[in-house]
């Protein structure tokens, strides 16, 4: 009899084949009397279904006949192409009619959505982890995560795992839906240690908030071991100031783990979570395999104030057309997020290996006659360029827009080998002088082309910097709801226009999660801002948004008024304020030639400036950065010249100099925006950095000492013993994995299940994240090489090359030689 939908409470052990491993076993658990969140699980009939309607299945069956085992391109290929065949298939009216009275008898409210494989939770082949698992799911886009489910067993990585177990036959996909817990700890549990071995301990991580974190490695959860015989504490590893768990909440929960181990029979890896002093649990198998989804890491690089037009072109040239130029061997993807202010974070996707960065600079490596061709090129293009913002007219804008668009494409070229240390000298110093040619254009074409969107469609003045240049040309700007709601913030990602929805919905929707904590891309080097030679210019409470007006104040805006600017300035979350030395000795030496006339101008600007300021936020004008801006930078000139001239001035001007001092209304302009624009600060530690000419935002509070710590050791957790020697390689993506050989020492932030081949053949592992559940741990143990995780800092300490002694039995890399 075909059944579509089956309660959770109906099910036991024995229904593996009908709702999956997942499903079965914690319809298990309830019969057996543990909490469990309710649910239901929709079945494989309801699967199998949906591969035979219009013959999907046998379409899926011929393109995985195609893989070829061994190339990884292959499977993603074939992977691609199946996602988009299940994307456009239909699910029959029968089976959403279940789905939707099964989800009403939940009451409503969000829920997880997870696949539940026929082989799933086995003793020895697992998927867990090979498959996807949905959180916050809402009733709207439950069907939409159904198929997500079903597709997830054809991704890249669950085709790579069917053909390395030769699993490649009838697999079928059951979802388990349940009701969301609103957990304040979750993590998961071991009823064996799983790096000892010892069948007398167990372990139990926990993080506050959802579990997921701990299970895919992201974050690194509160450890404890627990003796089984009389529930003793023996340790704990505790990341922040307070345990996530209470010593009499480790042991309740240890209690229910023995619980569930004696009633399987054999030990298990176990997820849960707390609810008001409720411990759930949401999963239990035996301790085997566990894994990840791979989730793409978009790593913040900066801040700008820029319109959507320029997001288009920007997108445009680094996505499409630095892979024409490069041969396809990398393309670089942008992601932008626009808040209420207008200030635009732009993010890069770096661990995915279309998008690395690694084979730009080995396409010049490979391939150096090509840096001169493009030089060429470029300045082809910069004259045409020239031609045209100089001579343009409204007729000329399409042209405008494909030429910046073309032109852009070289940008990342010149910024790459422009930064980095490890290129030819030569490709480094020309890039860097073709970059700094690049600035003017990237803003009179996005300018030219607004002004142009204001000729046409003189009702929408106030929308332009929302409004793309291909809405314009296909006649097919949003109305005037959807552009407000771009006003108030927006996401532009992979060429689509996103409003209307927070972070966390973008990040959940497209398996996608914003780092700003991550070391930017090549062109902000942590390393060689830190040898710049600092100092403290002063120290005041601050916000993201001040911040970034006195950046531009004291670089782009002073360079206008003294013809040079701060070449570096770095302001923090604890309101310190840096400048490079050798730009203050020389602005400072700028300043000591000014008069008493010369401050006195600097305060009568300063207060013209305040006073149009006010006049214009009266008549509703909210786009005065750059006034702001300007207004800081008279302050800065008119204090900095009367510091120096006052004991000189005569008694009338030193009055004067006094009253501009002590009059706390000069910035009443900012504090009324401040009430109209409250400043809801959504990190607790930041840095506003200009340097190199670019201004930026990263979640790390830098600040100067006289020299950088380099510690002689790392510690971290043993994943499994062992000690061994050897040279580091870094893998910051997948296409560092073909570096590591055998007996290399390899370094990474996590792992994932595209690294197997690379941690064979490494002697030892090492990571910045994770705990014992993590995919490294795991492997560690599956292949018994020495592994040490949760270091936070090996990536960002140690370098390609160095000479290294893992001591996984204490935890400890000690750095022989680097």
């Amino acid at each position: 009899m075909i059944k579509y939908i089956s309660n959770l409470q109906d099910i036991s052990k024995n229904d593996a084949t009908i709702v999956g491993g997942k499903g079965a076993s914690l319809g298990e658990m309830i019969g057996a009397g543990f909490l469990v969140p309710p649910g239901f699980v929709i079945t494989t009939d309801a699967f199998r279904s949906f591969m035979e309607s219009g013959g999907l299945g046998k379409k899926i069956e011929g393109l995985i006949g195609e893989i070829e085992k061994d190339e990884i391109k292959s499977v993603e290929r074939i992977a691609e192409e199946i996602a988009t065949l299940i994307a456009r298939a239909a699910v029959s009216n029968e089976v959403v009619e279940e789905i939707e009275l099964a989800y009403q008898g939940l009451e409503g409210g969000l829920v997880a959505v997870r696949s539940s494989a026929t082989t799933e939770d086995g003793s020895e082949s697992a998927w867990a982890g090979q498959l996807e698992s949905y959180l916050n799911i809402t009733h709207e886009s439950l069907l939409e995560n159904v198929k997500k489910c079903w597709g997830s067993l054809f991704s890249p990585r669950a085709l790579a795992y069917r053909l390395e177990k030769g699993a490649v036959g009838d697999i079928a996909v059951a979802v388990v839906v349940q009701k969301m817990v609103k957990s304040e700890a979750a993590g998961t549990a071991f009823s064996v240690h799983p790096v000892s071995q010892d069948p007398d301990l167990m372990v139990v991580e926990a993080v506050r908030g959802l579990g997921d974190a701990v299970v895919s490695g992201r974050a690194t959860p509160d450890s404890y071991v627990i003796r089984k015989s009389d529930l003793h504490i023996i340790s704990k590893n505790v990341q922040q100031a307070e345990a996530v768990l209470s010593d009499k909440e480790i042991q309740e929960l240890s209690d229910l783990i023995l619980k569930i181990e004696n009633h399987y029979g054999f030990p298990c890896d176990i997820e849960w979570a707390l609810e008001k002093e409720k411990f759930y649990i949401l999963q239990s198998r035996p301790i085997t395999t566990l894994d990840h989804k791979f989730i793409r890491q978009f790593r913040k690089f900066f801040t700008r104030e820029i319109p959507l037009i320029a997001m288009e072109y920007w997108h445009q040239g680094e996505f499409q057309g630095l892979p024409e130029l490069l041969e396809g061997a990398t393309r670089f993807n942008p992601l932008f997020v626009r808040n209420q202010n207008g200030q635009t974070g732009v993010y890069y996707d770096m661990n995915n290996p279309e998008t690395a960065l690694q084979p730009l600079f080995d396409f010049f490596v490979e391939k150096p006659e090509k840096f001169n061709k493009f030089v060429e090129e470029f300045k082809a293009y910069q004259s045409e360029l020239d031609d045209l913002i100089d001579n343009f007219k409204p007729n000329s804008s399409v042209r405008l827009s494909k030429t910046i668009a073309t032109v852009w494409a070289y940008l990342p070229i010149w910024v790459q080998l422009g930064s980095s240390k490890n290129v030819n000298p030569e490709f480094s110093k020309k890039s860097l002088e073709l970059r700094d040619l690049f600035q003017k254009y990237e803003y009179q074409a996005a300018q030219l082309l607004c002004d142009t969107i204001k000729e046409r469609h003189p009702e929408l003045e106030e929308y332009v910097d929302v409004i793309s240049f291909n809405e314009v040309e296909s006649d097919t700007i949003p109305g005037l709801e959807e552009l407000k709601e771009r006003k108030k913030s927006f996401i532009y990602f992979e060429g689509k226009v996103i409003a209307g929805v927070n972070l966390k919905e973008f990040q959940e929707k497209f398996s996608v999660k914003l780092n700003e904590d991550l070391a930017t891309i090549g062109e902000l080097d942590h390393q060689l801002l830190y040898e710049k030679k600092m100092m403290l210019m002063a120290k005041r409470h601050t916000n993201i948004f001040e911040a970034s007006l006195r950046v531009q104040s004291w670089s782009e805006a002073l360079s206008k008024e003294l013809g040079f600017g701060y070449q570096t300035i770095v302001i923090n979350s604890e309101g310190e304020y840096y400048v490079d030395i050798e730009s203050e000795n020389k602005i400072d030496g700028i300043l000591r030639s000014k008069e008493s006339k010369d401050a006195l101008d600097y305060i009568n600007k300063m207060y013209d400036l305040r006073k149009k300021i006010l006049k214009e936020m009266k008549e509703g004008n909210t786009d005065l950065n750059a006034k702001f801006s300007k207004l800081f930078t008279y302050f800065f000139l008119a204090r900095r010249v009367a510091e120096n001239i006052f004991e000189k001035s005569d008694p009338e001007e030193q009055k004067v100099i006094e009253s501009w001092r002590s009059d706390e209304t000069l910035f009443e302009p900012l504090d009324l925006f401040y009430e109209n624009h409250p400043q809801e600060e959504s990190k607790e530690v930041w840095s506003v950095i200009f340097y190199d000419n670019h201004l930026r935002v990263i979640d790390k509070k830098l600040s100067w000492k006289s020299e950088l710590d380099t510690p002689e050791q790392i510690k971290g957790s043993t994943a499994f013993p062992g000690m061994v020697t050897g040279r580091v390689v870094i893998v910051r993506n997948k296409s560092d994995l073909s570096r590591i050989k055998d007996g290399d020492i390899m370094i990474s932030a996590m792992t994932s299940p595209d690294y197997v081949m690379a941690l064979r053949k490494a002697a030892a592992f090492i990571t910045d994240e994770g705990g014992i559940t993590s995919h490294a741990a795991i492997s560690a143990r599956e292949l018994k090489k020495p592994c040490i995780i949760g270091t936070k800092v090996a990536t960002q300490i140690l370098k390609d090359g160095d000479l290294v002694e893992v001591d996984a039995d204490n935890g400890i890399v000690r750095i022989l030689n680097n």
